[in-house]
């Protein structure tokens, strides 16, 4: 189906420890200063994590299960029994739905923490229409890939309005990765009409996450360095 050959399951692998790993440092954040201010990082962890669990139910598709049946014919006088190997498409199906919804909803999450939502029904009513949204859109790759570039979109343009605040080098950073992230999105919306697309759309994808791995990295030396002083 895709040009990278069970590469893309490696790039999905360190996608997944790179969303562990802010959801940890955002965690560990939270719990030094567990005030409603702080809470940001409570949600920011939280979208992190469910994130991650996406792209865990993404490399599951890439397994298949197999099973075997048997068949009995009559051929003339006979009676022949022969075994058949069959492939079933459950994996696939199921951890395609659910890394669609889980990644619809982890951006959602993180969306919310720069547009926030206070109305506890809305945002009911909003998980209830991204999991139906998610449901519907296993088929519809391109429109899936629309609704992620969005909602990368939106929190860039919030990255990119703090850096122009700020001038802080982490700040650009954070913008860099995100706007990487939005490209990566906007690339494989165009898989349908190339799979070259796929190959290009994932590799620009784990550029993003690295570059938002190294970004949390210099955030934790920066705080070791702060408390040092």
């Amino acid at each position: 189906m895709y040009l990278l050959n069970g590469t893309d399951v490696y790039m999905d692998i360190v996608g997944v420890l790179v969303l562990l790993f802010v959801g940890i440092f955002s965690w560990k954040c939270y719990k030094i200063d567990r005030k409603e201010k702080n809470k940001k990082y409570f949600y920011l962890a939280l979208a992190f994590w469910v994130l991650a669990v996406g792209f865990l139910f993404k490399i599951l598709t890439n397994f298949t299960i197999y099973y075997t049946t048997l068949k009995t014919q009559q051929v003339g006088m006979m009676m022949v029994t022969y075994t058949f190997v069959n492939e079933s498409n459950v994996l696939f199906t199921i951890g395609m739905l659910v890394y669609r919804i889980l990644t619809l909803l982890g951006l959602y999450f993180l969306y919310s923490l720069y547009y926030p939502i206070k109305d506890k029904a809305t945002i009911f009513l909003n998980v209830f229409f991204i999991v139906v949204a998610g449901y519907f859109l296993r088929s519809a790759f391109h429109i899936f890939h629309l609704t992620t570039f969005l909602f990368f979109l939106f929190i860039t343009y919030y990255y990119y309005k703090n850096y122009c605040k700020t001038k802080d080098c982490l700040g650009k950073y954070l913008f860099v990765s995100f706007t990487v992230l939005t490209l990566s999105q906007l690339i494989l919306m165009l898989y349908e009409l190339h799979p070259l697309f796929y190959t290009l759309g994932e590799v620009v994808q784990l550029i993003g996450y690295l570059g938002l791995a190294v970004t949390f990295f210099m955030v934790r030396g920066y705080g070791k360095k702060t408390i040092k002083n």
